[in-house]
């Protein structure tokens, strides 16, 4: 995603976009680094504090870690993940070296929500990030010593990838949103808007229901 947008299904509601504008993963789920037995990713952009935006409209809900400076966040609303389900969105990530969230903190779909750092248990300038469906319950420890959050899912399984390019996704089977929706309901038309700072850009789609 770019900063600034916004996605929605035909209903209003929120689809979860991937964070940033760049898709380069430097470390998959169940890594040999720090990632045994765990749903977290790792990923760089082109430079040092590289931005990544909020993938749906969230709350700061839990400072989990000051080491590794980790905050964890929460949709407002339950939202569209990638894998058609529709629920709330948990995720946490790490390493910003200033983070800007506080417990509290609102931010709406698109704003700047963090940055790539050092900050913590590094050996160079990345994010560490983990989702979750459904509301905050917690970080769980592995037999290998490593944490994810409680209910967590595959990056894949909640993030669109639109207006991401992708570097290296390590074969992870990520979707565009297209405007079409796996729930129940069956509307002939579906609206996909995307707003952006300058503009309100709606893209009509039609389906044809036999």
């Amino acid at each position: 995603m770019k900063a600034y947008q916004k996605l929605k299904n035909a209903t209003g509601m929120e689809v979860v976009l991937f964070p940033c504008n760049m898709l380069n993963i430097t470390q998959g789920e169940n890594g040999q680094w720090s990632h045994q037995q765990t749903l977290n990713i790792d990923y760089v952009g082109t430079h040092a504090r590289y931005p990544s935006y909020a993938p749906v409209t969230c709350k700061c809900v839990d400072i989990w870690d000051n080491y590794d400076n980790n905050r964890v966040f929460q949709s407002l609303n339950k939202v569209l993940f990638a894998d058609g389900t529709i629920d709330y969105l948990t995720f946490s990530c790490m390493h910003d070296d200033t983070p800007i969230a506080r417990v509290g903190d609102t931010f709406m779909q698109g704003d700047l929500l963090f940055h790539t750092g050092m900050h913590g248990n590094v050996t160079g300038d990345h994010t560490h990030i983990n989702f979750a469906k459904g509301t905050y319950k917690g970080y769980q420890q592995h037999a290998s010593g490593q944490w994810d959050l409680i209910n967590s899912t595959n990056i894949y399984k909640a993030c669109y990838i639109n207006d991401t390019t992708v570097v290296n996704d390590l074969g992870y089977p990520f979707k565009l949103y297209n405007g079409s929706t796996s729930t129940t309901l069956s509307p002939l038309m579906i609206y996909a808007c995307m707003e952006s700072e300058e503009n309100l850009k709606c893209q009509k789609i039609m389906q044809i229901m036999k």
